[in-house]
């Protein structure tokens, strides 16, 4: 069940919601992500995302703004039970974790503001994706198409690529073949606008491949208290629906009278199987992901 930690007005310091498996549990056995970072020792964990994101709620005119990206992390772990890392260490299947932090990072990426990775940063030298070139900087390509003078520069489409570091001081070369999953639809997308924080919200998608993960995301941006929710739950296997609990959206800040002082979003995302690989001793994991996002305001 989850333990819920509630905020009032500017938040000037860290906090959770934080999924508790039965028993008092917080262990992650099915997740090996989590059990690499606590185990420890030096290990990769990178991801390769296409978001699609349709913003249509407090603005003059609607649009779906598409944005691929690659990010990760390079680190030595020291080994220890209670390591943790908010982009590995995920919730059970079935459940929410909901983080409130201060400030917020514009733009179509969930970012954790303020909550960083543990461990020592590694040197793997440049990184580059294959079929393209260039130095592997986070962001590769978007479109906008409902703005025809946008150029589509979109780049991770449904397919083979490969990911490759020239290699550094701490990190030897390598390359990481991986495969960029289908496109799905989020069936109730469109119809999405507010969300009421004290009753759950029930989501649903179609169209994805039965080796996937599912995880639903989201959150809030109270710009006038310079404050940020965000929220990630874990979708049990093969469901194709999934409920964001009331416990999970109350930790959200209300939409203000001016709605541009808030900003409101939710992701449905997919995660094919991670493509496992070592380099000089090191453990990695490439996650390749395919993320529909939609505007919202929070009541």
């Amino acid at each position: 069940m989850p333990v819920v930690v509630r905020t009032q007005g500017t938040i000037v310091s860290n906090t959770a919601t934080m999924a508790i498996g039965p028993n008092s549990n917080c262990s992650e056995p099915n997740n090996p992500l989590a059990t690499a970072l606590i185990n420890g020792g030096p290990q990769e964990t990178l991801f390769a995302a296409r978001f699609s994101t349709r913003h249509d709620v407090n603005v003059s005119s609607a649009a779906e703004a598409m944005s691929d990206y690659a990010a990760g992390t390079i680190f030595n772990q020291q080994p220890g039970p209670y390591n943790f890392n908010p982009y590995i260490s995920l919730p059970p299947a079935g459940s929410c974790t909901t983080y409130s932090v201060s400030g917020y990072n514009p733009g179509d990426v969930p970012s954790l503001t303020g909550i960083l990775p543990t461990g020592k940063g590694l040197d793997a030298g440049v990184l580059s994706i294959a079929p393209s070139s260039g130095a592997f900087s986070g962001f590769l390509g978007g479109a906008m198409p409902s703005i025809s003078a946008i150029p589509n520069t979109l780049f991770l489409n449904s397919g083979n690529f490969t990911l490759s570091a020239s290699g550094g001081a701490d990190v030897a070369a390598f390359n990481v073949p991986f495969v960029m999953p289908s496109a799905f639809t989020w069936t109730n997308r469109n119809s999405l606008n507010s969300v009421t924080r004290s009753q759950p919200q029930t989501l649903s998608w179609t169209g994805v491949a039965a080796t996937s993960t599912v995880f639903i995301a989201g959150g809030g941006v109270d710009i006038l208290n310079n404050a940020s929710t965000e929220f990630v739950c874990l979708v049990p296997p093969g469901a194709s629906t999934f409920t964001v609990p009331a416990a999970t959206l109350a930790n959200i800040s209300a939409q203000h009278q001016r709605p541009s002082q808030c900003l409101g979003v939710i992701y449905i995302g997919t995660l094919a199987s991670p493509t496992t690989f070592t380099a000089s001793g090191i453990s990695g994991q490439l996650l390749p992901a395919k993320i529909l996002g939609k505007s919202v305001s929070f009541q």
